[in-house]
């Protein structure tokens, strides 16, 4: 069974904890056919109250890819 966003209600890491809903700020580096690109993008991420597994959803997933392509379009 999942919760709001689609976020399952206990965690499938530990099989105990409820789920949290927060922004966070994502960091990181991709490689791109233009080469790397570092990229820095606010997702809404669903994460475990006891073991502090994270997950997101398709939205987030969407910003993060968007987030790639503005940072390779500013490549030569």
């Amino acid at each position: 069974m999942t919760g709001k966003m689609g976020a399952p209600e206990v965690c499938p890491l530990c099989k105990e904890g409820p789920f949290a809903t927060r922004m966070e700020e994502l960091a990181f580096l991709q490689w791109t056919p233009k080469g790397r690109v570092r990229c820095l993008v606010t997702v809404t991420m669903q994460i475990c109250q006891k073991c502090r597994f994270k997950t997101w959803d398709g939205e987030a997933e969407a910003l993060i890819d968007a987030a790639v392509r503005r940072a390779c379009a500013k490549l030569p």
